[in-house]
């Protein structure tokens, strides 16, 4: 099987990518430096050296009204919404392991109560594997209490999700 060659001439380079937003809304780098909060001289320095930050990238893309996003193939959804809300947790229920980096978050309780991130020092997020298995990451803002992997049965997590969901779970359920 041959690789795809994905790197060429004319690759979108993050450099690539700032000059063509700047013609497409017919300003200056004068005007963009403005729009995005720093000098002409720093951002023609970075795109003439190609060393221009993913961060960075983001930060004057939005500033100049545009939208990055990031689709997985596997599910058609958008990478952002994949992520979830709460800290990295890998925990190993009956010798399988399962890890919030690796699976997709479904649905959260923070900020529950319309203010506070953490409901009495608590919160928990869905997450489903690839496998299709539900698991909560349970998370403590209290001292002394560790994040922990909880499983969820699949009527748990129908609830769950009900009362918590995020737009894309639909797309997740079988």
């Amino acid at each position: 099987m041959q690789k795809e060659n994905i790197m060429n001439k004319n690759s979108l380079t993050p450099e690539r990518i700032v000059l063509l937003a700047k013609k497409k809304r017919g300003i200056t780098l004068e005007q963009m430096a403005e729009i995005t909060g720093t000098t002409a001289m720093s951002l023609s320095r970075k795109l003439k050296l190609g060393v221009l930050k993913a961060d960075e990238l983001f930060i004057i893309m939005k500033a100049m009204g545009f939208e990055l996003r990031f689709i997985d193939k596997e599910t058609g959804l958008d990478a952002e919404d994949l992520d979830g809300e709460g800290r990295p947790v890998r925990g190993t229920i009956n010798r399988i392991i399962f890890d919030t980096e690796k699976s997709i978050a479904v649905a959260n309780d923070f900020f529950s109560d319309g203010v506070h991130k953490y409901n009495s020092g608590r919160a928990r997020e869905l997450y489903i594997d690839k496998r299709g298995r539900y698991f909560f990451a349970e998370y403590s803002d209290t001292d002394g209490e560790k994040d922990r992997i909880r499983l969820a049965s699949p009527l748990e997590a129908r609830e769950f999700i009900q009362l918590h969901g995020k737009a894309n779970h639909n797309v997740l359920q079988k």
